[in-house]
């Protein structure tokens, strides 16, 4: 579907993540405009017009929206760009969250205020303020405990605490992280991940994914080195959580927004967070592969406001099974351990669907999720093939 052309949209960062709105919307016809505090981001070569300037920077982006002319503004993947991309829509009557949306779905406190208000099952959660209140808290639950910043992204500064004597450290280090400053203290759950990503259309949830996110517990906790589509979840425990996510929907009046609930499943589903954005750690690819409707797609157009958007968008050939492998120091200790002459080799084998690896110098020790420095995605009519597949693969590129 092509657009006229002077039609502008401004897209928020230009990194890996963003890169694909913005090949998105110029195949929808858009001049892109691109902000990026990297000046060497890879979205500088695919826009029309790029800035080298901090998406913090909200006057000398104003300046910029009214020199293009913008018609419509988005992020994907990004936590932070969420207010900004609010903000600048809300002032000039475009398509977005409003400001109130966008902080519960930006900010953890805010979030679980608004989980409790309306009785959505969530792991008790303390907001910091001193020591000792802090330990008040902790005594009343089991540990381990989790400490995490407020307002932050990509699992930075979330810690697993088993031992009080680490409690006053793992909490300064989350409120340097938190971009209010602001530390949650959150009991911790054990079970199942789940992810989900959602459309509110019209009021009504679009579900295009149910996926396990299977993560480290113990260094690197909170890390997720693999997705996989469809989910183990008993479907009567699907069918409660799509009651959530709607009732979610319904309270926040959500309309045109990619929505991303992340739940914990014991005896009954706990949700842990939600955002407002499509969502990283390639989980643009499990949902668009497994509804066959492309989430970037619904966000570039939607930003737009144009009409009849699911007939531009469903597209995608849809598969039963996704799997998704990320690669870190857990699987690869040395540069060299990395066969890169064999990544065309592996990615031509059945059921692959994409390879990737950042460019790096030296494998990353296990912080973050920026820590994955690769991905492996796989396909197949059930989660046994679409893992024999991605093995195969790696094979190929794991040097012995």
């Amino acid at each position: 579907m092509k657009t006229k052309k002077s039609k502008t949209i401004l897209l928020l960062g230009g990194g890996n993540e963003q890169l694909p709105a913005i090949l998105e919307a110029k195949k929808f016809g858009y001049k892109v405009v691109c902000i990026d505090k990297d000046k060497d981001c890879i979205g500088k070569k695919y826009s029309d017009f790029f800035y080298h300037i901090s998406i913090k920077q909200t006057k000398k982006i104003e300046s910029i929206f009214k020199k293009h002319k913008i018609k419509g503004v988005a992020s994907i993947c990004s936590d932070i760009a969420v207010p900004v991309v609010s903000y600048l829509s809300n002032k000039y009557k475009l398509s977005s969250l409003d400001i109130k949306q966008s902080k519960i779905l930006t900010n953890k406190f805010y979030m679980k205020k608004f989980f409790k208000k309306n009785n959505i099952r969530t792991p008790n959660f303390h907001l910091y303020k001193n020591l000792n209140l802090a330990k008040k808290f902790i005594n009343k639950q089991k540990l381990p405990i989790i400490v995490k910043p407020s307002v932050s992204f990509g699992q930075k500064g979330v810690s697993k605490i088993s031992d009080l004597k680490n409690l006053r450290k793992k909490i300064i280090d989350a409120k340097k992280i938190s971009l209010d400053k602001k530390v949650i203290i959150e009991n911790f759950e054990k079970g199942i991940e789940l992810n989900v990503v959602a459309i509110a259309h019209n009021k009504k949830a679009i579900f295009l994914s149910f996926s396990d996110r299977i993560i480290y517990q113990d260094k690197g906790f909170g890390i997720a080195y693999e997705h996989r589509h469809p989910s183990s979840i008993k479907i009567k425990i699907i069918k409660k959580i799509k009651l959530i996510v709607k009732r979610i929907i319904k309270k926040m009046n959500l309309n045109n927004a990619v929505i991303y609930p992340q739940f914990i499943i014991n005896k009954n589903p706990q949700l842990i967070e939600i955002a407002g954005r499509v969502p990283g750690g390639y989980m643009r690819e499990v949902s668009m592969l497994a509804s066959g409707i492309d989430p970037v797609k619904f966000q570039i157009l939607t930003a737009m406001q144009e009409k009849n958007i699911f007939a531009k968008i469903k597209n995608v050939p849809q598969k039963k099974s996704i799997y998704v492998k990320f690669f870190t120091k857990k699987d690869f200790k040395i540069i060299s351990d990395i066969n890169f002459k064999n990544i065309q080799k592996a990615k031509s084998k059945k059921g692959i669907y994409k390879i990737f690896f950042n460019r790096i110098n030296k494998i990353p020790s296990l912080k973050d999720s920026s820590s994955r420095f690769g991905v492996l995605i796989s396909y197949g009519k059930n989660i046994k093939e679409s893992k024999l597949n991605a093995d195969r693969a790696i094979k190929i590129i794991k040097l012995k």
